[in-house]
């Protein structure tokens, strides 16, 4: 439904100087308007449905040589947990810019593909690459597409925002501080957010991108509908779409962790504030660990100071109520569908596959060697520098194994707009070199330590190498989760696994007796490299580093 806001309105969309996003006022909802149907709308007969937002659309949206227009189902961790509720009813509905999905043809990202020159926050972000297109998402061989995709699916539906917005908000806000403050590294957050006015015309972006894709949810939905609102790039929508309609249900699940440094509530207080409040103003907001859920209430009673704060133990529930709203705080844990990995396993085609990869990783060496296996983004929160940093000094500790055993290194590139990704992958690519020219072995000239890929693998191919490997390898410093952990342990149960305690699925498999409580359990390099050896000598059939 099509809503009149009041003056506050156009302190979201223009000047939000003092930031304070609770005093936000809106008139009541036009009546007889052509497009009622919204969340602001009596429509009593109308079952409930789920209405998902994030930033990033469920699918891959690219066009072809020809022109025309093709739609894949995406992957990675939201997908992967969102989707089969989705699915289940066809009016189910979801939110998101399509606008940074969008793939020529003929683009490929490759080692020496130019990036677009930008400063420290990648900006413009987009304005050289692909963010142009956001405007022409709506086309109508596209439009067409997405009417076709809809029949057979839950409805998808595009959020088109302002580009010079966008590029501020995605590249700036959410990945340049929010995605390093959340994660505790510090020392990734870009410099220029030293500066307070850049901040500040920053964070403006931040709330008007966000409004866009609040106001899409109210117009979109129904008094009964449950709004599943994801992930740190929309972590205000809620107070928002409430302060539109106090009686929506608006959720919020945060898929990384809540770890903020000691100085987010002070050196960026701008930001923290209306974000530690807004949350408050979701009915639900869900963590992936205890400890996440913790560090957020500990933050509540130290800065909010009016919140009240219950505890339901035997829920598991912290509620929280402030300025007459009430929030449930739980932990929910995302998990992988097992059976659809399970039925990829279970396929002749798939062992088959696994044998011959097992073959040619160990074709250059030696075939009593180990297959050590990694994938993920090539992320820095995910410890790949310090991972291939162990694995030299792993050849280092023990030159007996050189010659066998091999890092085989899945590293999906992104974010490479982004100044702090770019130096990360450069340098981890230079250690990648530095390594395999480092460790020759003399009977197997071929051999190399290192396989390093940036291209990423389709799921079934992706499953025959948890079959082909020997051990798994999660390291990240700091992640929400890790699914790769559970597809791993799932599909290759007899395989041995390293994994950190930066990963959430850690505490998950440590809460549930997976491995001894009283173990060390770090990502540093020395750790994994006594580790590995450990594997490669069969000392344990679990691993914890």
């Amino acid at each position: 439904m099509r809503s009149r806001a009041s003056s506050r309105r156009s302190s979201i969309q223009g000047s939000i100087e003092n930031l304070d996003l609770s005093e936000l006022e809106f008139d009541e909802p036009v009546e007889n308007d052509a497009h009622a149907g919204g969340g602001l709308t009596d429509i009593s007969h109308h079952k409930q449905r789920v209405i998902n937002v994030s930033n990033a659309p469920p699918v891959s949206i690219k066009r072809k040589l020809s022109g025309s227009w093709e739609i894949q189902q995406g992957s990675g961790g939201l997908v992967a947990c969102v989707d089969p509720v989705m699915s289940v009813d066809k009016e189910n509905m979801w939110l998101a810019n399509i606008g940074m999905n969008l793939q020529g043809a003929a683009r490929r990202i490759s080692e020496d593909h130019a990036s677009p020159s930008t400063n420290s926050l990648g900006l413009p972000l987009l304005r050289q690459a692909n963010a142009g297109e956001i405007f022409h998402v709506l086309e109508m061989s596209l439009l067409s597409v997405l009417h076709d995709y809809n029949k057979s699916n839950y409805q998808l539906n595009p959020v088109i925002v302002n580009q010079e917005d966008y590029n501020t908000y995605y590249g700036g806000i959410s990945n340049g501080l929010l995605w390093p403050v959340l994660h505790n590294l510090p020392e990734y957050i870009v410099k220029d957010y030293d500066d307070e006015q850049v901040l500040r015309e920053h964070w403006c972006a931040y709330v008007r991108v966000n409004y866009q894709f609040g106001i899409n949810a109210v117009r979109n939905s129904r008094p009964q509908d449950f709004i599943w609102i994801h992930d740190y790039h929309l972590m205000l929508t809620g107070q928002m779409m409430r302060s539109l309609d106090s009686n929506l249900e608006v959720g919020f699940f945060l898929h990384i962790p809540f770890q903020p440094p000691d100085n987010w509530m002070t050196k960026y207080r701008i930001v923290a504030e209306p974000i530690m409040r807004a949350l408050l103003r979701f009915t639900k907001v869900g963590f992936q660990t205890h400890r996440d859920r913790q560090k957020y209430v500990e933050l509540v009673k130290k800065h909010i100071s009016r919140a009240r704060i219950q505890y339901e133990s035997t829920v598991d529930i912290f509620t929280v109520t402030h300025e007459n709203f009430t929030c449930s705080l739980g932990v929910f844990p995302v998990s992988i569908k097992n059976e659809d990995f399970l039925n990829i396993v279970k396929n002749p085609a798939t062992t088959k596959l696994a044998t011959e990869i097992r073959k040619k990783l160990l074709s250059a060496g030696s075939d009593k060697g180990c297959i050590f296996f990694s994938v993920e983004r090539f992320d820095y929160t995910k410890g790949i520098a310090d991972k291939l940093k162990a694995w030299k000094r792993y050849f280092e500790k023990y030159p007996e194994r050189i010659g066998l055993d091999l890092l085989y290194q899945v590293a999906v590139t992104n974010r490479r707009s982004v100044e702090s990704y770019r130096v990360y992958q450069d340098n981890c690519l230079k250690i990648v070199d530095d390594v395999n020219a480092a460790f020759i072995c003399k009977k197997f000239p071929t051999w190399k330590p290192i396989k390093f890929n940036m291209d990423g693998l389709p799921r079934a191919k992706l499953v025959a190498h948890y079959l082909a490997m020997d051990v798994g390898v999660v390291t990240p410093i700091k992640d929400g989760m890790n699914l790769v952990a559970k597809e791993m342990l799932i599909c290759n149960p007899a395989a041995a696994l390293i994994l950190s305690s930066g990963a959430g699925t850690e505490v998950q498999l440590g809460n549930a007796g997976f491995y001894a409580q009283d173990k060390q359990c770090y990502y540093r390099v020395e750790d994994v490299t006594d580790t590995e050896v450990c594997v490669v000598n069969q000392c344990s059939s679990e691993f914890c580093v």
